[in-house]
């Protein structure tokens, strides 16, 4: 190899270390300029902190209970109670036993006009 060769070989090994050094502080900036904040984490203490008011009050949402989102199938209602969908129960009653809006009386209601003695024949 030649003086010149070795010479040109040099200044493109020499020249590619300035342009990749360069563009490595252009893409990734100065790791000495920039500054980290640490946060150290706090000691665990013994104390027991009441929490919010706001938060936990008696008239809260509270994320335990079971909610019903939707409609239940045909035939069903929901039950507050049991926080589930159960059987519909039909009442039938003759028309002239119907109140006002047209609707049943409430069995304790019609239990109450019944003879106990004879529960076919009403007291008046």
């Amino acid at each position: 190899m030649k003086t010149s060769d070795i010479a040109l070989a040099i200044f493109v090994a020499f020249f590619s270390v300035l342009i990749s050094y360069w563009l490595g502080n252009l893409i990734l900036g100065d790791p000495s300029e920039e500054y980290v904040k640490i946060d150290y984490a706090e000691e665990i203490s013994s104390s027991i902190v009441q929490p919010s008011k706001e938060v936990f009050n008696p008239y809260s949402i509270n994320p335990t209970v079971e909610t019903k989102t939707g409609d239940c199938p045909p035939g069903e209602e929901w039950d507050d109670e049991a926080f589930r969908c159960v059987e519909k129960e039909i009442e039938y009653c003759e028309d002239n036993e119907k109140d006002e809006n047209g609707n049943c009386p409430k069995k304790d209601e019609t239990d109450k006009t019944k003879n106990p003695e004879n529960p076919d024949n009403p007291e008046n």
